[in-house]
């Protein structure tokens, strides 16, 4: 189990583990604990597991962004992907969900698709904001806060929105 420790840990405490089943009732069998625990605290062993929980994190978020592609919600798919890219975890996650990624961001019809999501999210919160500043007397703040994000989501639907409650709190149509 040393030889093989040095060269895969994992396989090393499958083999120890496997060794305890085989001869269980014998002294090495009586030893594995010991081994299991002192191969559990090495680097080693540390580094390989960290990566395999690192790996199953982004097969996880690949398949939440296969998902969301197929359901057409590019800006939460967009986000899915960034997130494996983030990640720096080298290997073919990586190298696929880097490939969606870049097929996402130059398809223009889904990445405007992408920008309305995300302004919806964002100007609807605003807006629930806004009422909240004018049911507090604030009409300065909340017209402050409308027009930022207005002006952050420009061209979309949702800045239209935005700008439109604007234009009710100051003539007076939304209190």
């Amino acid at each position: 189990a040393e030889a093989i420790a040095q060269q895969d840990p994992v396989a090393a405490h499958d083999a120890i583990e496997a060794v305890a089943k085989e001869y269980r009732g014998s002294s090495t069998a009586d030893e594995a604990p010991k081994e299991l625990r002192q191969l559990e605290a090495s680097d080693a062993y540390k580094a390989v597991v960290v990566r395999q929980e690192g790996d199953a994190r982004n097969r996880k978020w690949l398949d939440e962004a296969k998902a969301q592609l197929e359901a057409q919600k590019y800006n939460e798919a967009q986000q899915s992907l960034q997130r494996i890219v983030e990640s720096g975890l080298e290997g073919p996650t990586l190298d696929e969900a880097k490939m969606l990624l870049e097929e996402l961001q130059n398809d223009p019809a889904k990445m405007s698709a992408a920008r309305e999501a995300q302004a919806q999210g964002e100007v609807e919160r605003v807006m629930s904001m806004a009422k909240n500043y004018l049911s507090n007397g604030n009409k300065a703040k909340a017209i402050e806060k409308l027009e930022e994000v207005a002006k952050k989501y420009e061209g979309t639907d949702w800045a239209k929105k935005a700008r439109a409650m604007v234009d009710g709190i100051k003539k007076g149509t939304i209190k």
